[in-house]
């Protein structure tokens, strides 16, 4: 083959093989339809969660929540127990994401991976599981205020007693003469400052009362759980562009085995034609 070869060339030598690359180009087109038919369906599969939240006992007494775990953590510990990816690769078949759902304290957790009924509804019990074990977290974390809740009853009650007690004891001093109560007015002081007191410290457990029985009456909603049901929709894969890409690599191949043919011939020529020389 000569050594400067122009465009023309190139076109002439293409022309003379075209069949070898039409027939190169059909093969690629033929292994991609068959690998692009042999591709799975992908689904993915995605549930909402609602991520609990922890009671915690403040320095000062007082109770607060805090989310129980983060959502990150919560798929990895998915992953690792399950031997999941957070990408599909040749090794696993299912990948585990999950997002947070804009200006709600809703994560989305998701699983894609071919269609599989039996597995997608395995995803979904495995998921409920853990908010099972989550939501036992935090229902143990409530029962310091559970009791903080039945120590405050306790001593509602005796405060009310104690109150009903001191009122009958000036009750009685209604009903005696001018001289008595004057002979008793220390203690008719000290039993109206401390229904005073009693009083004050009454208002303050009905308020503590108050603040730690809304807690408690909404914990179910602090627990972690699955909102809604399950979801399934099917994933579109790029199936043209693997295609194109097969055929492509195919062309590219064919071409190269052309140029390569035409050298073989064209040093096979030149060797005959030294010989007869």
């Amino acid at each position: 083959m000569e050594d400067d070869l122009g465009l023309i060339d190139y076109l002439r030598i293409i022309w003379k093989r075209k069949l070898l690359l039409i027939a190169g180009t059909m093969v690629g087109l033929v292994v991609g339809l068959v690998v692009v038919h042999r591709m799975p369906e992908l689904y993915r599969v995605e549930l909402l969660l609602n991520m609990g939240k922890k009671m915690i006992a403040l320095p000062s007494g007082n109770f607060d929540l805090m989310p129980i775990d983060s959502p990150k953590t919560f798929v990895d510990i998915l992953q690792a127990h399950y031997s999941l990816s957070k990408e599909r690769t040749s090794k696993y078949k299912y990948a585990l994401k999950f997002e947070v759902v804009d200006n709600t304290n809703l994560n989305r957790i998701s699983t894609i991976g071919p269609a599989d009924k039996e597995t997608a509804e395995r995803f979904e019990e495995i998921v409920q599981k853990f908010c099972v074990e989550y939501s036992q977290k935090t229902e143990k974390s409530f029962i310091p205020l559970y009791e903080a809740i039945e120590t405050l009853n306790v001593y509602h009650r005796e405060i009310i007693e104690d109150l009903a007690r001191s009122k009958k004891i000036l009750e009685k001093f209604t009903s005696v003469s001018d001289s008595e109560i004057i002979e008793n007015v220390n203690s008719v002081i000290n039993i109206e400052r401390s229904l005073w007191e009693k009083r004050t410290i009454l208002k303050e457990i009905q308020s503590d009362l108050l603040f730690y029985e809304s807690f408690a009456k909404n914990s179910d909603e602090y627990k972690t759980r699955i909102v809604g049901d399950m979801r399934r929709s099917t994933i579109q894969q790029e199936k043209t562009r693997k295609i194109i890409k097969v055929v492509g690599l195919s062309f590219v191949i064919s071409l190269c085995l052309v140029f390569f043919i035409e050298y073989i011939e064209t040093l096979k020529r030149i060797e005959k034609v030294r010989k007869q020389t």
